[in-house]
């Protein structure tokens, strides 16, 4: 009788608080109850938001880069859920970051592409987490997105490797999707997380030796560069 009585209270309980704090109010990181963007106070004031550009340098040359936020903490949680948990959430809260950055730094753009990966990675994690965020962008913005690189050599996984061996992985490894259409002048690439820029760098210019005239690199977060 009595643990009847406690099933039904219990019952009628979370019912309560489904109704009070629904699960499209809960905040991907912690679990809390989120007021909204899937994120609760508490997590979005932990979030490092960088709010100038930096530069990525090589060879001589140097890169105009945006991100988000440092990779730490809340964001690097962010990053890592949707990179390897398939949690697409994540991915809106960091097209939402992304889309009030490119106003607040009035960023002019014709189209939006993102870093491919390679044909094996796909197939064993089912999406490409640059494209996802990239396509959530386009849709915000009301801007095309579109494939402008594609990856051609299988590379090893970046985590773990020297600075060099990062530049020395992904040397000729990208190529131009020429059925793109490169008539477009400004294209923002998308990644998730900048670390040597060795990625992001060869694919802007791939973009750029195939008559892109200006490049804008926007990540999710910035690791060490």
């Amino acid at each position: 009788m009595g643990r009847g009585i406690y099933k039904t209270s219990k019952y009628i309980i979370n019912c309560i608080l489904d109704i009070i704090y629904p699960s499209d109010n809960t905040c991907v990181v912690c679990k809390n109850y989120a007021l909204s963007n899937n994120l609760c106070a508490i997590c979005r004031k932990d979030i490092e938001i960088i709010n100038k550009p930096f530069y990525i340098y090589h060879g001589g040359d140097k890169y105009k880069c945006y991100s988000i936020a440092e990779h730490t903490l809340i964001m690097r949680d962010i990053v890592m859920k949707l990179k390897y948990e398939s949690n697409f959430t994540c991915g809106e809260i960091l097209a939402n970051y992304m889309k009030r950055l490119i106003i607040e730094k009035n960023i002019e753009i014709d189209v939006i592409t993102f870093v491919p990966i390679s044909r094996k990675t796909y197939n064993k994690r089912g999406y490409n987490q640059a494209k996802v965020i990239a396509k959530k962008l386009s849709e915000k913005l009301d801007i095309p997105c579109k494939q402008m690189i594609k990856k051609v050599k299988e590379t090893k996984d970046q985590i773990g490797l020297t600075s060099w061996e990062r530049w020395r992985n992904v040397e000729g490894c990208f190529k131009f999707v020429k059925s793109s259409n490169s008539n477009f002048e400004n294209v923002l690439l998308i990644d998730d997380v900048v670390t040597t820029g060795a990625t992001l760098i060869n694919c802007s210019k791939t973009l750029k030796e195939n008559g892109i005239k200006k490049v804008f690199i926007l990540t999710g977060t910035k690791s060490v560069v």
